[in-house]
């Protein structure tokens, strides 16, 4: 229950207290407060109604409720919707793994993108989507240091060695 659902229990009790006082007898007082309480609780009702309506509608789901599309590249994983786009660099996606309903591409070691499974047509569809992120997060930079250490040197840089001299 929420806290204004709350307030529709205080008045009607405010309203008995409020006829007591006035000097109505009590059980025209509860009927009042019973009268209220039906006239409160369908009004209540129908707003609950309009506003869960409201939300569920397409056109009014927020942001992260949308329909959403989701485009890999030499460069990352995009996902977008009419309202926007997030854009994650394959460096960014630290790993990959899946549940039966869910393939989660990690980018922190507590944040995930929850990709479902449902939204590829086949499950060669899918296989074919595990390949292409696999492909595209394990490819070799050209130049790209080997093992996280030093870069070679590409080609004939022309560096005779040492530092420049000074004179």
């Amino acid at each position: 229950m929420t806290f204004r659902r709350f307030g529709w229990l205080i008045l009607p009790v405010v309203a008995v207290v409020l006829a007591c006082l006035a000097g109505r007898s009590l059980p025209e007082a509860l009927g009042y407060l019973g009268g209220y309480s039906v006239l409160a609780y369908g009004v209540w009702g129908l707003y609950e109604r309009k506003v869960r309506a409201a939300s569920n509608a397409p056109e009014n789901r927020g942001f992260e409720l949308r329909e959403w599309t989701l485009a890999t590249n030499d460069a990352g994983i995009t996902f977008s919707n009419g309202l926007g786009e997030f854009k994650y660099l394959w460096p960014a996606i630290v790993e990959v793994n899946e549940s039966r309903d869910y393939l989660f591409l990690w980018y922190s070691p507590t944040r995930w993108i929850a990709v479902p499974k449902r939204a590829f047509t086949s499950e060669a569809h899918l296989a074919e989507f595990r390949a292409e992120i696999h492909a595209l997060r394990n490819r070799v930079e050209p130049g790209a240091s080997p093992n996280g250490g030093p870069a070679p040197v590409p080609g004939n840089s022309n560096v005779s060695g040492g530092p420049p001299s000074v004179s």
